[in-house]
């Protein structure tokens, strides 16, 4: 969200992050303040949710498996990753876990 953040300033209207697959109210929300003017309340969110967010599945090196445990957590389709990527550890997905409570989002 923090590049859609600086696209929206030069007129972007529209994108796409892995975060929107599994709390697209959040993205529903950055999107709403972008699109009213409320520069501040749309940076907030970003220092919220999605900086810790990509801190902890950057971490483990498996952001495309990270989604797709939050996917499953949630009931949603994720499923395994295909070869040769590889799908999130026991660490990872406490590491996982413990961030979506404190931040709110699980």
């Amino acid at each position: 969200m923090g590049y859609h953040y600086w696209g929206h300033q030069y007129g972007s209207r529209c994108y796409l992050t892995g975060l929107g697959n599994v709390w697209p109210r959040i993205e529903a929300e950055f999107f709403d303040k972008l699109e009213t003017g409320d520069q501040a309340g749309a940076f907030e969110i970003v220092n919220t949710y999605e900086l810790d967010y990509l801190k902890t599945t950057k971490a483990t090196g498996r952001y495309w498996s990270c989604l797709k445990f939050f996917l499953d957590e949630l009931g949603l389709p994720g499923g395994p990753m295909r070869p040769p990527l590889l799908d999130c550890t026991d660490e990872d997905k406490k590491n996982l876990i413990t961030m979506a409570k404190r931040t709110g989002l699980m």
